[in-house]
């Protein structure tokens, strides 16, 4: 059996014919176009073990991702009825939706903006919607009525992804403070007093984002500013 040729670090080792040659005939072979051997031998059965080693890595990444992706909810939540919150930016109720759903548009704006998979987008947005369908059924929602509110809330949540985004890319692309003043003001007319605050609260979080390392967001080393 002809030696195994030296290789360079990240070049493939070059096999002789002979070495090919004596692999089992009931491998799978494929030629060249040259009607030679090629370099390397295709075994289905270790594409098989190869292609489940792979799957069940990726599967511990999904999980390991989407345990973060619980933290990271349940982290919103916890700053989100933070009393400093509320007595700065003056909203009315402890754990306020709005802003809840002010900080969720946060992250998933920064996900969205680091091209983080569509998959555990979706994974909070259905943390967020069964939370929803939960916080409804604790209500006294009956399951005709419970349908009803769900889409009416999810429903309200996408406008204001939509409001949000708008206004995020708006401040990003420098439009006048006039303009981001009438926006936050008429969104949020019946739910906060202090305006001032909130606006102050939406540029020093979308600096936070536009500066937050993606090592960092994973690990949540991360706090919504107030100050």
């Amino acid at each position: 059996m002809s030696p195994k040729a030296p290789s360079k670090e990240g070049v493939p080792s070059i096999f002789s014919t002979e070495f090919l040659l004596s692999f089992p005939i009931s491998s799978k072979e494929s030629l060249c176009r040259s009607g030679k051997f090629p370099l390397t031998i295709c075994f289905p059965e270790q594409d098989v073990i190869n292609n489940t080693k792979r799957n069940i890595f990726d599967m511990f990444l999904a999980f390991i991702k989407k345990k973060k992706l619980n933290n990271l909810y349940n982290k919103i939540i916890e700053q989100s009825k933070e009393s400093c919150f509320f007595k700065k930016l003056e909203f009315e109720n402890s754990l306020n939706f709005e802003l809840f759903k002010l900080n969720l548009i946060f992250i998933l704006w920064y996900m969205k903006s680091k091209k983080i998979e569509e998959r555990f987008l979706n994974f909070i947005i259905n943390k967020f919607v069964s939370d929803l369908e939960a916080a409804s059924i604790e209500s006294g929602f009956g399951e005709t009525g419970l349908k009803k509110e769900v889409r009416k809330l999810v429903k309200d949540f996408y406008r204001s992804l939509d409001f949000n985004i708008n206004l995020i890319n708006s401040s990003l692309l420098g439009s006048k403070k006039s303009k981001i003043k009438i926006m936050i003001k008429e969104e949020y007319k019946y739910s906060c007093k202090n305006f001032e605050s909130l606006e102050n609260y939406y540029k020093k979080n979308i600096k936070l984002f536009m500066e937050l390392d993606i090592k960092d967001f994973w690990n949540l080393n991360f706090t919504f500013f107030i100050d």
